[in-house]
C-alpha cells in the first residue's frame, strides 16, 4: 500500500461523505494493481482505513463521473 500512495495518480475529496473531509486516492502498487485508499486527515499526516484491490465498482463509477463533470 505505501508504493500505491506513493504512486497515486488520482486524488479526489469526498464533500458528500459522512466522514468528511474524506478523501479517495488511487495508486499503483510494485506489481502495476491499481489499489483504491480511503482515509482523512489527522494531526500527524493521514488516516487510511480502506484499502482494496481491484477496485471497486462504486469507485470506477465516482472516478467516471468526476472525470464527465
Amino acid at each position: 500500500m505505501r508504493v500505491a500512495w506513493e504512486n497515486t495518480y488520482y486524488e479526489a475529496l469526498r464533500p458528500d461523505s459522512p466522514n468528511f473531509p474524506e478523501y479517495l486516492w488511487i495508486g499503483a502498487d510494485s506489481n502495476g494493481r491499481e489499489i483504491e485508499m480511503v482515509g482523512v486527515p489527522t494531526v500527524d499526516g493521514w488516516l487510511i482505513y480502506h484499502a482494496n484491490t481491484p477496485l471497486s465498482k462504486r469507485t470506477r463509477d465516482e472516478v467516471e463521473d468526476a472525470r464527465r463533470r
